[in-house]
């Protein structure tokens, strides 16, 4: 009756005695626990926005007596009866009711409907995100576990133990913004429709813009996950799946050296990479400009009054929810020092020290490619991913696959503000960020210029050297 808007999951779990007498907004702690032990004795607790992947472990609920089909040797997706593939994947900004108004009188009852339910049902909630914690940790009982999920993975997709089990079998692109990112997966999703490639891209990392199995926005789906360690990063990379290859636009908390697992990135002039990813609405400019001069040396970054959640829609790499306000000082730097000591460096307070942790981090990364000099980079590309995946390098301009072939070459003078003034507000609202931005991001820039050095001297990393060239690599193809 009316407790179905009340806490309704833990009234059912906790059954037709004892549920539906609990008063309105009567559900307790007490209440939640019984109903989490309720769900702890099940074989197998799945968040449907995991159902795709879900059809193992059901079999092992199912045990001898059943066969689900779950043989990879069907060729279909989904096993031999076409478990369910589309995805329902929660959004935390529906569910905390900040989705957009189009003017209609439905669309305000759900609304009003939706502020009404979240103020009832924070038992529920909490229910649903303990739910999602353990499926994500590979805990979601006997049939999920940490032990078995890798395996029931593997069984669903069909996946082979990597040939070469010494080298690489997953590689970690570090994904900056505006920064090559969609060229790379744009390339990654043509190498995988060929399975001579090795490539894999697991079902979120197919559907969304940038081949990130976790967005950036909202900022609470990352930070669930817990990455900080290699072994971290191998088990985010196996709950979805198959996937080999992770795009991580979020923030760097696994720097590596970490055995079997390659990392890559791709640099762009600062201002060049923050010019563009202002450009998706003119009034960014000038909303960039007006946090920047709001900020004071020794400020708290990460501190939401200083207004740096200014983009509508909401759009995290333009307005970045991991460092805030710090995206707009020494951004790079800060990525690569990762959430934990990156993202609270007060403002003004990167230092020469983060610097060089930083470029240690790129030193240990297998290739650094600064765009200027993508289109030369698939071989180098092929010596970090390693002999478990054939990334089509031929002598062919691109290879099978079709690499980038287009170049951006940096403009020195564009990236130190020297660019002209055409009488229109919106280029002197670019201007003005351009030198608010360029003073307040000097180390950033200084790791690009060491990075582009690196490259142009052949130093970028164990892929890009005096002895790996792209001629030595093309002369080495059988």
């Amino acid at each position: 009756k009316a407790g179905y808007f009340n806490n309704f999951y833990i009234r059912n779990l906790l059954g037709s005695e004892e549920g539906p007498q609990i008063p309105w907004d009567g559900v307790a702690e007490e209440h939640f626990n019984k109903a989490k032990q309720i769900l702890e004795d099940f074989d197998l607790v799945v968040p449907i926005d995991y159902l795709p992947e879900a059809l193992p472990a059901l079999q092992c609920v199912g045990g001898q007596r059943y066969d689900l089909g779950v043989s990879a040797a069907t060729g279909q997706t989904g096993g031999k009866y076409a478990w369910p593939q589309a995805r329902r994947v929660s959004s935390a900004t529906d569910s905390n009711c900040n989705f957009r108004i189009d003017g209609s009188q439905t669309m305000k009852d759900k609304l009003d409907f939706c502020k009404a339910f979240k103020e009832h049902n924070e038992w529920d909630e909490k229910l649903f995100q303990w739910a999602l914690d353990r499926w994500r940790g590979q805990n979601a009982g006997p049939c999920w576990n940490s032990e078995n999920a890798p395996k029931f993975l593997d069984a669903l997709q069909g996946v082979e133990a990597p040939k070469h089990p010494d080298q690489n079998s997953l590689v970690v692109f570090a994904h900056f913004h505006s920064a090559g990112g969609k060229e790379m997966c744009y390339w990654a999703r043509r190498a995988m429709a060929d399975p001579r490639s090795g490539v894999k891209l697991d079902n979120f990392q197919q559907v969304t813009g940038a081949c990130n199995q976790v967005d950036p926005d909202p900022p609470e789906n990352w930070l669930s996950q817990n990455v900080h360690t290699c072994e971290d990063m191998r088990r985010y990379s196996r709950q979805q799946g198959i996937s080999n290859f992770q795009f991580i636009e979020t923030a760097q908390d696994v720097r590596g050296p970490c055995q079997g697992m390659g990392f890559v990135t791709i640099l762009r002039q600062p201002w060049a990479r923050m010019e563009c990813s202002q450009a998706k609405h003119r009034a960014y400019y000038k909303n960039a400009s007006a946090l920047i001069r709001s900020m004071r040396k020794g400020a708290d970054p990460l501190d939401d009054a200083t207004g740096w959640n200014y983009c509508t829609p909401y759009h995290a790499p333009t307005c970045q929810p991991f460092f805030k306000a710090g995206y707009f000082n020494n951004f790079y730097v800060r990525y690569l020092l990762g959430t934990v000591e990156g993202a609270p460096i007060p403002w003004g307070e990167v230092s020469e020290a983060h610097f060089e942790k930083a470029k240690q981090t790129l030193e240990n990364f297998d290739l650094v490619i600064p765009l200027d000099y993508l289109a030369d980079a698939l071989p180098a590309l092929q010596c970090a991913f390693g002999p478990n995946y054939d990334l089509g390098v031929d002598v062919t301009p691109g290879g099978r696959y079709n690499w980038t072939s287009k170049r951006k070459r940096s403009d020195p003078k564009r990236g130190s503000c020297e660019f002209a003034l055409d009488g229109t507000a919106a280029t002197a609202e670019k201007l003005e960020l351009c030198k608010l931005f360029k003073e307040h991001n000097t180390w950033d820039q200084k790791l690009w210029e060491w990075a582009l050095s690196r490259w142009e001297g052949r130093r970028a990393g164990r892929c890009w050297n005096e002895t790996h060239s792209y001629s030595l690599a093309v002369q080495e193809l059988p």
